[in-house]
């Protein structure tokens, strides 16, 4: 097993916590055979409840200070204000993937945040690793809402591997860098996901 050791942040790098959990790359694995894809993760119906709250546009975060995504968040804290019963069916939705991401990687995993995400035409993301800014991010994973959009796929480039994702569909992988991905441009139509890190307890 291994132990992990804990650090004070004490120079606000994680917004995850005030604990960071000090892991090493490679940990998890480095090769394609460590992402994880689960197919049918979300239910048409449950696919359904969520999206029908994203036109309304209270939910969605105007006032970050992050232009990249000003307009684009959906948090936790809102949608508990506003459709606590939503908020119920994204928890569900991670619990399952949660066992599905500890059986994969052995792991035992903390809570995560929950949000919406969505990508408008014209969004892209560059290659990157999910702990570079947030070290508590030690596995990264993306549940998919719909697929009436093209662009967006989901790509690794140490890996040459891309994925075109569809509704009801997750992905996971470890936050290091040996997983850097990114995001294609969107082209046509809104990508809306749900983006879930995980913090990592204990791994065996």
């Amino acid at each position: 097993m291994w132990m992990f050791y804990e650090i004070e942040d004490t120079t606000g790098a994680c917004k995850v916590s005030n604990r960071e959990v000090v892991i090493p790359n490679g940990l998890f694995g480095t090769g394609p055979e460590k992402i994880l894809k689960v197919d049918n993760l979300v239910s048409p119906e449950e696919i359904d409840k969520i999206i029908s709250i994203v036109d309304d546009p209270e939910i969605w975060n105007h006032q970050s200070k992050n232009t990249t995504w000003r307009n684009r968040i959906a948090d936790g804290n809102v949608l508990l204000r506003m459709y606590p019963d939503i908020l119920e069916t994204i928890s569900n939705v991670q619990s399952r993937l949660s066992d599905k991401i500890s059986d994969f990687y052995n792991v035992k995993l903390a809570k995560p945040d929950r949000s919406i995400v969505r990508w408008f035409s014209g969004s892209f993301q560059f290659p990157h690793a999910d702990n570079t800014h947030y070290p508590n991010y030690h596995i990264g994973s993306i549940i998919y809402l719909n697929s009436n959009y093209e662009g967006g796929e989901l790509f690794f480039p140490q890996h040459e591997i891309t994925l075109k994702p569809v509704s009801g569909q997750a992905f996971a992988f470890p936050g290091d860098s040996y997983y850097l991905h990114g995001v294609k441009e969107i082209t046509y139509g809104v990508r809306y996901t749900i983006p879930t890190f995980w913090k990592v307890l204990s791994h065996e």
